[in-house]
């Protein structure tokens, strides 16, 4: 079962500590402490895991290198993660690039019973884009410690990379977090549990985002519906550039749970007729997906009609625009309904 997880960055323990109970509070299966923001050398270990249930919280110091909040030296960070595994910790992250051999991980256990152990996450970031070594990676990671999670995230460029993060997580279920980072991610983080990752990070508040592209849990839990989605959650979505503006994405949401239907409807950021191809083809050649359709808006329209032009109605070619798409069996569907907003309007103004 996948788990919504908020990553929590405070400059102090005890904020951090109240922030984590406050998410957990709110709907969070786990938290993310991100050590590497506290500001002070001081970390009140014994009230923090006197607070959080064993198993329900991650302890993760990250580098510079891979996004750190605050520029602490190797051995600080490896002080703060020894900390945490002594006190308690569910998981520990540990840097794939940092790691000289999983012995010296496995050493950081220290004298730790199996059963009290952490679990580990190897992990791997790349701000610039998809990395070239991507699948070296991800079979590095789990040829070293076979029983660690492995976590891969990225700087999403273009959309249809969300693709490769669905392949990698469909060929170890529950045992790989793989993230796209950016708006055009967002494909990623919201159908993690749909595809059975390990789980998917969140922000605790809209304004507390600790990466590109992180997404509020309330908005995780209230408008895409995470603790509602299955393995066959059905996808749609608004295809459009500029797109984080529309209003669709909490209108069909809402209705879709006041139906009690299982489907997610998601805002999709696609710049280019190209990245649009890509994207669509990517949709109709993984029908595990549960793709079912798409409201398109601008500058998309002309060319979604050309991608299914011999599924398209005849009104739609008409028009020689299309505002929806539908995948049906196989098949892709054009409509426009665009008109008939337009031809009320008209009728309304001429009375």
């Amino acid at each position: 079962m996948a788990s919504l997880i908020a990553s929590i960055a405070c400059p102090d323990s005890a904020t951090m500590l109240a922030c984590a109970e406050r998410a957990l509070a709110d709907g969070a299966e786990m938290v993310e402490l991100r050590l590497d923001a506290i500001e002070t050398d001081s970390v009140d270990w014994a009230r923090m895991t006197e607070a959080i249930p064993r198993g329900r919280w991650i302890a993760t110091c990250r580098s510079s290198d891979e996004g750190g909040l605050n520029p602490l030296s190797a051995e600080k960070r490896r002080e703060y993660l020894r900390a945490a595994i002594a006190q308690g910790a569910g998981f520990v992250d540990v840097e794939l690039a940092s790691m000289e051999s999983p012995s010296q991980v496995l050493a950081e256990m220290g004298s730790k019973a199996p059963d009290e152990r952490p679990g580990i996450i190897l992990s791997a970031h790349d701000f610039l884009g998809i990395p070239n070594r991507l699948h070296r990676w991800v079979a590095r990671a789990s040829e070293a410690i076979p029983d660690a999670i492995v976590k891969v995230a990225w700087k999403c460029a273009d959309i249809s990379e969300n693709f490769v993060a669905f392949d990698l997580l469909r060929e170890a279920p529950s045992r790989r977090i793989i993230i796209c980072m950016g708006e055009k991610g967002i494909l990623s983080r919201v159908l993690a549990k749909k595809l059975g990752a390990f789980g998917t990070f969140c922000a605790p508040t809209p304004e507390a985002a600790t990466a590109p592209g992180q997404i509020a849990l309330g908005d995780m839990l209230d408008l895409y519906g995470w603790q509602r989605q299955t393995a066959h959650t059905k996808v749609f979505g608004v295809i459009g550039s500029p797109v984080s503006h529309s209003m669709s994405p909490a209108i069909f949401n809402a209705q879709f749970e006041a139906d009690a239907y299982d489907g997610v409807y998601l805002p999709l950021r696609i710049d280019s007729e190209e990245e649009l191809d890509r994207f669509l083809a990517g949709c109709r050649d993984r029908p595990w997906l549960d793709v079912r359709g798409f409201s398109v808006t601008v500058p998309h329209k002309t060319h979604a009609l050309r991608w299914a032009k011999e599924g398209a109605e005849p009104l739609a070619l008409r028009i020689g625009a299309a505002n929806t798409l539908l995948f049906d069996g196989g098949k892709t569907r054009a409509y426009n309904t665009d008109y008939a907003g337009a031809v009320s309007a008209l009728e309304s103004a001429l009375g």
